[in-house]
């Protein structure tokens, strides 16, 4: 469908263009903010070029500009200081601030199914093989995503470097941010395998 055909989208990206503009306001700390969107950027402009020569579905697209946000907050935050860390200690006392895991989660669990369109789309992989490669795949970039912190820690000065790498004092950091991702893309591969097998179409 032409995007100006595409109502549907085209009132997705209204309201993801104001509520990413109402966070960039007043961000916690500056430099974790732009550190922080550089892949929000990229990934945007990506979505753009690659509009012309595939077109995931709205639901995709919807979870995608889900998944940016909730990065987006956690920029505006600097991933520390969220209402919702705030809401998580008060209830569990937990001894860490934990939306970092939080949007580590959604990674694997929001863009695992846009992946399994991609997969099957552009590669013409069948549907069965892509429920099983999604997991791995995402882990993969997950990983990615960590050696790219630890480049940016090795370039920044120490103060910035730490707080846009945000372990915390966690020795396995990395490795719990990782291991939550497989988890959230395994729990959307099992339900789009759920919900293919009854029938219906996603």
């Amino acid at each position: 469908m032409p995007f100006r055909s595409n109502r549907g989208l085209q009132v997705v990206i209204v309201i993801f263009v104001i509520l990413w503009g109402l966070l960039a306001l007043y961000p916690v700390h500056v430099f974790d903010w732009w550190m922080e969107n550089i892949l929000n950027f990229l990934a945007i402009v990506g979505l753009v070029i690659g509009y012309r020569y595939f077109k995931f579905n709205n639901l995709a697209y919807t979870l995608i500009m889900i998944f940016i946000l909730l990065h987006t907050v956690g920029a505006h935050y600097a991933y520390g200081l969220t209402p919702l860390d705030r809401l998580m200690h008060h209830l569990f006392h937990f001894k860490r601030n934990q939306y970092d895991r939080v949007v580590h989660f959604a990674f694997g669990l929001l863009l695992g199914y846009p992946a399994v369109e991609v997969l099957t789309g552009v590669t013409g992989l069948r549907k069965g093989w892509s429920y099983l490669l999604v997991p791995w795949l995402l882990l993969g970039f997950a990983a990615v995503y960590e050696i790219g912190e630890m480049y940016v820690v090795f370039v920044a000065p120490a103060e910035k470097g730490d707080m846009f790498l945000g372990a915390q004092g966690d020795k396995w950091d990395a490795q719990h941010d990782m291991e939550v991702t497989l988890y959230g893309a395994m729990i959307t591969m099992l339900w789009v395998w759920f919900y293919r097998r009854r029938g219906k179409s996603v």
